[in-house]
């Protein structure tokens, strides 16, 4: 009885702020419709007239702002800066033109109209808090995140967008498909490791984690998210559209930051290995990267590579390790606007030559030669991110790509990798992408979350996927691989 109560609490409340933010937004439409309607009934003739319709938005909408969300009504005093420069300039000026008053509402139609730039000024003012109970009500204490199920968080819900950051919610929902990532930011283990000190972008991260893994919830708007990276980083503070590929790389090192335990340790040991000697300069590359790093990201994304190179002269083999995190795999050889994924990865181990400007310094004969160089995995990660890289010194291929859920990484391996059984992954995510450039168009997520089932996530609108097969791979720009814990 008690929890059906609690339930029932919880929906009236949910109803009640919801019903509240409707009301106020068909208001607000109204006043404007009412505003623009004085400034053209009377052709700006009578400038106290255009003043008190052009005004009468901002005045209503900061007594809601005020009323409803004192902790961000300081965002007003930089529209009422504005505002009252357009006040003087009404006042002083006898004849002002239709023109200017065009200007004026332009401006009041981008504070305030949802789905456009101004969106942080209406729609994240009211359906932001409401999310986020910021009308007094703390959802950490009406929900008990901990109390729900495995079940319950797997239940996939939409983020909804608040600007041209469909990259970002791409994004976010592979991240959160990532069981392990998942599970480490929900318990919120870094909060009682002594070696973690502040950590602004995990807690945010932490946030969205846990409202996505809330079932009372339809979709969430993740603003305090883009607040705290942009903070940190402009390029994503902004609402033009960026690369979901660039904000996974951000992501990455930033979060890898915050939660490294070893951070500020030096590996003192210097590398007086052979560069001929392979096995020893793979075990100095992993001590020392350990000693330096380890956090929940360099657990679950990064792999080592090496590149070995061959000297046309002494015939010796160097080596040169390091670790990664994110493989961009070059579009070569495709054939009728479609490359299978397979020979991506071919075309990333081929042989490269080193000759005329590029020749290669051979410690050995201490003299440059022609030589060839070529790249192989030794050690792959947990989860693997692979970046198809449709553009290339300009050129940008929208070519089908093949791939399929279950990638043989074995071919791949070095010939001196530990792996000797193989590696299989399996596919849990994709970054889709509709337009012409990385910077333009929309981005949407699949992901698969259990029974094999796929989800389209776009944005806020969340559909099931029939078939794998449905997925197209015209507009794949990233795929998210999970290693497989059994052999085939």
């Amino acid at each position: 009885m008690k929890n059906m109560i609690k339930k029932e609490y919880e929906n009236n409340i949910q109803h009640q702020l919801e019903g509240d933010y409707f009301l106020k937004k068909k208001s607000l439409y109204i006043i404007l419709i009412i505003s623009v309607i004085i400034c053209i009934f009377f052709d700006c003739s009578n400038k106290y007239f255009t003043i008190f319709g052009t005004t009468l938005p901002p005045i209503y909408w900061s007594i809601q702002t005020y009323k409803y969300n004192k902790e961000e009504f300081y965002l007003w005093y930089i529209y009422w800066t504005i505002y009252i420069i357009f006040l003087f300039l009404e006042l002083l000026i006898d004849n002002i033109s239709s023109i200017y008053y065009c200007i004026k509402l332009t401006f009041l139609m981008w504070c305030y109209l949802p789905q456009i730039q101004g969106t942080k000024i209406l729609y994240l003012f009211i359906f932001h808090n409401i999310q986020h109970n910021t009308y007094n009500i703390n959802i950490e204490n009406i929900y008990d995140y901990n109390s729900i199920n495995k079940e319950e968080i797997h239940i996939p819900i939409g983020l909804n967008n608040l600007g041209a950051t469909c990259f970002m919610n791409a994004v976010l929902q592979n991240f959160y498909n990532i069981k392990p990532f998942r599970d480490y930011l929900y318990k919120e283990e870094y909060l009682n490791n002594p070696k973690i000190n502040n950590c602004p972008i995990t807690k945010a991260f932490t946030t969205v984690i846990k409202n996505l893994s809330n079932s009372q919830l339809s979709s969430y708007t993740p603003y305090e998210f883009k607040q705290t990276i942009g903070k940190y980083n402009s390029e994503f503070l902004s609402n033009r559209p960026n690369d979901s590929r660039e904000l996974i790389q951000y992501l990455l090192e930033s979060l890898h930051e915050e939660l490294n335990e070893n951070l500020g340790e030096e590996y003192e040991e210097e590398d007086n290995h052979s560069d001929t000697d392979w096995k020893n300069k793979l075990i100095f590359e992993k001590d020392s990267f350990n000693y330096e790093n380890k956090s929940i990201i360099s657990d679950l994304f990064y792999g080592i590579q090496g590149t070995e190179i061959k000297c046309s002269n002494c015939k010796k083999l160097f080596y040169v390790f390091e670790h990664f995190s994110i493989v961009s795999l070059p579009m070569i050889r495709i054939n009728k606007n479609e490359i299978d994924i397979k020979h991506m990865f071919e075309d990333y181990e081929k042989k490269i030559e080193m000759k005329d400007k590029n020749k290669y310094y051979c410690s050995n004969c201490e003299n440059e030669y022609d030589a060839y160089s070529q790249t192989f995995f030794y050690e792959t990660p947990e989860i693997l991110i692979i970046h198809p890289a449709r553009s290339n010194k300009g050129i940008t291929y929208s070519a089908n790509i093949k791939f399929n859920e279950i990638l043989n990484f074995t071919p791949y391996l070095s010939k001196n990798s530990k792996n000797k059984n193989g590696i299989f992954y399996n596919l849990i995510g994709i970054i889709y992408h509709y337009g012409t450039s990385g910077y333009g168009g929309h981005n949407i997520a699949y992901c698969k979350i259990k029974s094999n089932q796929w989800y389209k996530f776009n944005d806020s609108q969340v559909n099931k996927i029939q078939r794998f097969i449905d997925i197209e791979g015209e507009g794949v720009i990233l795929l998210f691989y999970q290693k497989s814990k059994f052999d085939f």
